[in-house]
């Protein structure tokens, strides 16, 4: 069909038969712990990017909460002075 060797026999020993389905069976388990690595991978950098906004926002609400601590000390200072 293909222009191949006509007539004759190209049978592969079962030695060879296993070698390729061994390569086959290795190349597959590579790709899927490649696909492992590369789904952990990301999942590990979007839990750091979680964090790094998590820690983003707690330090602007510590920083909200010092700003309100000084408005209400300068409010009784002046509270203070008045009288």
């Amino acid at each position: 069909m293909f222009g191949g060797n006509k007539g004759m026999n190209m049978r592969l020993s079962d030695s060879e038969v296993v070698t390729i389905a061994r390569r086959r069976e290795d190349k597959k388990k590579r790709e899927a712990l490649e696909k492992a690595r590369k789904i952990r991978e990301a999942k590990e950098k979007k839990e750091r990017e979680k964090k790094r906004a998590q820690d983003e926002l707690n330090r602007k609400i510590e920083e909200k909460k010092k700003i309100e601590r000084d408005i209400e000390r300068l409010r009784r200072m002046i509270a203070d002075m008045h009288y």
